[in-house]
């Protein structure tokens, strides 16, 4: 009889052993969020991060220089702004250039943070934007900026280009690649509020206060051409209603590490505090919304991730970045496919609460239909030849009787 028990006995043992096993399984990630942060490693189109797209407005920090070719410049007086209706009167613009010319302005050295911001005069146009190219390897955060602020720290207009709807914007932290950006207007003139630029040698243009220009184009060179300074930078757009909804990504995924998924961060870092609640910490999770997991192998095995729960990885999963997109209701959406060795949610940074998702070696035999089948065959493989061993023995001691 102990015999014919052994293989009970090895499969339970088997079992005992392999339910502490992880199994990294090939897993999708579907995650609404207001922040997120990671190590880019590698982009599928040369350095681009985010494809070419139209948008309602434009802002970008650590500004080196801005050019544009200008049939006509004009300046707008700060003491006529009118906060109530966010605007210039007709009164307060006065014209600085008059003459079809190149328009240079350059930014102010440090401690000076020169800062712009385009959008078009005329709510019904818009602006086309070059594919944003950036270092690589480098680290980038994305965000969806608070409504309460406008982009950089520069007097704000109103937004452009999303007709009855609440605009959006994206904010991106990222290190450009050496080079120009280059923004378009589709006709129009456009609107240029600045912050610690200036032209050479014109004194109207302070560098140390805020301006706003109305600048008028031509027909034939409608682009503003913009020269970052090196370093690390700000960049926020306003997609348009038509961009909303859409995968933003160049082409095929980009490769990244480290996925951080916290907003609120001044400084902090993804290190539990144990003697800290939930409530005392500097920053929370950015998942807004319930998200989704699904093992890539079982396709019906799936798992929810509560709003507000803290993802946790092994630092050295690797990670794709299949889909990334701006919400209408003011969030980021992304999917990412990895092959983490353990992930698991809390509900703070102590880990007390631990929800692990991973699957392990035992789920994996569970769930394999070929594992199954040849786990099936070889149980019924040893099973019938130790009942036949067994009869074996009994013929022989029989016979020899």
């Amino acid at each position: 009889m102990l015999v014919l028990a052994l293989p009970s006995v090895i499969a339970v043992g088997a079992a005992w052993i392999l339910k502490d096993r992880p199994y990294a399984s090939d897993i999708t990630l579907r995650l609404t969020v207001s922040r997120f942060a990671f190590d880019l490693d590698k982009t599928s189109l040369g350095d681009e991060l985010v494809r070419s797209l139209n948008v309602g407005s434009i802002a970008m920090s650590n500004v080196d220089k801005i050019e544009f070719g200008a049939r006509r410049v004009l300046l707008a007086d700060s003491k006529k702004y009118d906060l109530q209706t966010d605007s210039y009167p007709e009164d307060a613009w006065k014209e600085i250039m008059t003459k079809d010319s190149r328009v240079v302005l350059r930014g102010g050295s440090a401690p000076a943070l020169p800062l712009i911001r385009i959008e078009p005069k005329r709510p019904e146009r818009m602006l086309q934007t070059d594919p944003v190219s950036v270092k690589i390897p480098s680290q980038v955060v994305l965000e969806v900026t608070d409504q309460s602020n406008k982009g950089p720290e520069v007097v704000g207009g109103t937004q452009r280009g999303m007709v009855n709807h609440e605009p959006v914007e994206l904010k991106l932290t990222i290190q450009p690649r050496e080079g120009v950006f280059n923004v378009a207007t589709r006709m129009g003139p456009i609107q240029i509020q600045l912050h610690d630029l200036s032209i050479p040698g014109d004194s109207r243009l302070a560098s140390n206060r805020p301006a706003t220009l109305v600048v008028e184009f031509d027909q034939k060179n409608t682009k503003v051409t913009i020269t970052p300074k090196s370093g690390p930078l700000d960049l926020v757009f306003t997609p348009l209603l038509s961009n909303l909804e859409q995968n933003m990504l160049p082409g095929g995924a980009l490769q990244l590490s480290h996925p951080q998924f916290l907003s609120s961060i001044p400084n902090a870092t993804p290190h539990p505090v144990p003697q800290q609640n939930a409530g005392s910490l500097p920053y929370e999770s950015s998942i807004l919304r319930e998200g989704q997991l699904t093992n890539r192998e079982f396709p019906e095995k799936t798992a929810k991730i509560p709003p507000r729960a803290f993802l946790h990885f092994n630092d050295e999963a690797t990670w794709r970045l299949t889909t990334l997109s701006v919400l209408s209701t003011g969030a980021i959406q992304v999917e990412l496919q990895g092959h983490p060795f353990f992930i698991y949610s809390t509900s703070d940074l102590s880990g007390s609460d631990r929800v692990s998702y991973q699957m392990t070696w035992l789920d994996y035999l569970m769930e394999s239909k070929p594992t199954r089948l040849f786990f099936a065959i070889g149980v019924w493989f040893a099973t019938t030849t130790l009942a036949g061993y067994r009869l074996f023995k009994e013929f022989r001691g029989e016979a020899e009787a």
